[in-house]
C-alpha cells in the first residue's frame, strides 16, 4: 500500500506493472483510495474451497463450550466489541479509543450478533493438521509393526517423520488431494486476477488459473 501511496505522489499513477503475491490477493485494503495506482496489478490467491460442515461447527462455538482454546476469550471480546468480565485490554476498541466499551454478556452468538465469514485459509490448516496424522500414522505403523506405542516412538524421528508426510497422499476437507513433491512442496493451485480501478472505485477480475501449468482467461 505504501508503494501505492509514493506513486501516486509522485504522479506515477499507470507508469509501473504491478506483480502482488497472495498476500495482496483480492484484498480491497492495499488499494483503498489508490484505485488509479493499482489498475491493471496481477496478484493471485491459492485455490481454496468452502470446508462443508466448519461454518456449522464454528458458529456453534460459545464461551461454555469451548474453554479448551486459550485465545477464544480475546477472539470473542474482538469479534464482538466487548470486554469480558476480568478480560484484559486486547487493542483499542472498533469505535477507536475512547469509545465505551460494552460488557460481553456470554449469549452473543458468531453469525448471529456479529458478521461471519468462513476464513479462506480453513481448509489449509485442516489440510496440514490431517497431513500430519496420516504421517504419524504411517511411522507408528512402520516403527511398532506390533501395533500400539513402542520404544521407536519415544520420542518419534523428526527426520523419519518428515519423510513419511511427504508420502502421504489423501483427499483433503475440501475434496482436493494433497500430496507433496521430493521439494516437501504441496501442487501449485492459483487463480490469478487483475485490479480494474478508476475514480475512485475497482474490482478485481478473474483472467486466469494455474494448476499444472498456466491458463489465461484474454
Amino acid at each position: 500500500r505504501r508503494v501505492l501511496e509514493a506513486a501516486t505522489l509522485a504522479n506515477l499513477s499507470g507508469h509501473f506493472s504491478w506483480v502482488g503475491s497472495d498476500s495482496w490477493g483480492a484484498k480491497m485494503a492495499p488499494v483503498q483510495g489508490l484505485e488509479e495506482a493499482a489498475h491493471g496489478a496481477i496478484t493471485i490467491l491459492p485455490k481454496r474451497a468452502s470446508v462443508p460442515g466448519f461454518d456449522e461447527y464454528f458458529t456453534s462455538r460459545s464461551l461454555e463450550n469451548n474453554r479448551r482454546n486459550l485465545w477464544f476469550h480475546e477472539f470473542w471480546e474482538d469479534d464482538f466489541n466487548c470486554r469480558l468480565p476480568h478480560g484484559e485490554p486486547h487493542g483499542e476498541p472498533h469505535g477507536g479509543p475512547g469509545t465505551p466499551i460494552r460488557k460481553c454478556t456470554g449469549r452473543e452468538r458468531i453469525g448471529r450478533d456479529s458478521p461471519y465469514e468462513q476464513e479462506g485459509k480453513v481448509q489449509f490448516v485442516i489440510d496440514a493438521v490431517l497431513a500430519m496424522a496420516h504421517g504419524l500414522h504411517s511411522l507408528l505403523r512402520e516403527a511398532c509393526p506390533g501395533g500400539g506405542l513402542c520404544a521407536g516412538m519415544d520420542p518419534p524421528d523428526g527426520r523419519r517423520l518428515l519423510t513419511h508426510i511427504r508420502r502421504v497422499a489423501f483427499n483433503g476437507s475440501a475434496g482436493t488431494p494433497v500430496t507433496f513433491n521430493e521439494n516437501g512442496d504441496a501442487p501449485g493451485r492459483y487463480d490469478i486476477f487483475q485490479f480494474q480501478g478508476s475514480n475512485g472505485s475497482g474490482a478485481y477480475r478473474a483472467v486466469g488459473q494455474w494448476v499444472q501449468g498456466l491458463r489465461l482467461r484474454v
